[in-house]
């Protein structure tokens, strides 16, 4: 209802980590009804296996 999109970011736009935190969001989403997208916000990053595994790592939870 509120929500119009979700952002998922570290202090300073570091690559994101694996918290606990992501998973509480995931089942406040669910539970407010929140069909949209969760895109990653994070800084450039030049070495492309980790910016996969940080794709993978988000998908994995908001799928």
């Amino acid at each position: 209802r509120y929500i119009n999109h979700v952002h998922i970011s570290e202090p300073n736009l570091k690559p994101i980590e694996e918290r606990e935190l992501h998973i509480k969001l995931k089942k406040v989403l669910i539970s407010e009804g929140y069909k949209g997208y969760v895109s990653i916000e994070m800084c450039k990053v030049d070495n492309l296996v980790v910016l996969d595994e940080k794709m993978k790592y988000v998908a994995g939870i908001f799928q």
